[in-house]
């Protein structure tokens, strides 16, 4: 490969690495609206320690009273969502890496439906996408051993496995505080699979150049 040609790349990498970066954002921004308005406006007191993210897309919660407008809010932020994990796989050139956002898309789909309507089918979406993200972000990290500081990433990876792993033991023994570690496991798999763009583009630019000044 000739100069131009690795410098040609690495500007196609940077180009489609920012683009995804500026469509996690975008998706991080629905997933924290929907659960900000989606409290709001639920039918009856949702408790953050007890209740499951799920809860604001039921029909009807534990009290009863029609839960219309959050069902309608956490639904339409889970196709955005979709929508959103569809795009970015059609930024990412890499059949290996697209492949993790079709499968996160198709997840944000099987969210949509009610947790008290078809369960099996929502938890599978919620699988599929805590899945894919939390593969997706391990690849990454691995990705990034030797390009960055190594502390970093053993951070990154004890804050990833840390918060997701805790909560695939809880909710498999079904105990009860599974819920309120749910919250933090989302919170943690979001951030690192943001981190880990942010930093696998700053390696990407710091490599052109180096190409530009050799």
């Amino acid at each position: 490969m000739s100069h131009n040609e690795g410098l040609n790349q690495l500007s196609g990498q940077i180009f489609a690495y920012s683009r995804l970066n500026r469509h996690l954002r975008y998706l991080l921004a629905v997933i924290f609206l929907v659960f900000i308005t989606g409290t709001f406006v639920y039918a009856g007191e949702f408790r953050f320690w007890d209740d499951a993210l799920s809860y604001l897309g039921k029909i009807y919660p534990v009290n009863g009273q029609s839960n219309t407008l959050s069902f309608i809010i956490f639904s339409s932020g889970m196709i955005a969502s979709s929508v959103l994990c569809l795009r970015m796989s059609m930024i990412i050139n890499s059949y290996r890496e697209h492949i993790y956002y079709r499968i996160s898309a198709a997840g944000f789909i099987l969210i949509a439906i009610p947790t008290d309507f078809i369960n099996i089918l929502h938890t599978l979406g919620g699988a599929l996408v805590v899945g894919s993200f939390w593969f997706y972000t391990l690849r990454k990290l691995i990705e990034l051993f030797g390009k960055v500081k190594k502390s970093r990433v053993v951070l990154y990876h004890f804050i990833l496995h840390g918060t997701v792993i805790p909560y695939a033991i809880l909710y498999a023994s079904g105990t009860g505080i599974r819920q309120g570690a749910q919250k933090i496991a989302v919170l943690g798999l979001v951030i690192m699979l943001k981190v880990s763009i942010i930093e696998y583009l700053q390696y990407l630019k710091k490599q052109k150049e180096t190409e530009i000044h050799t």
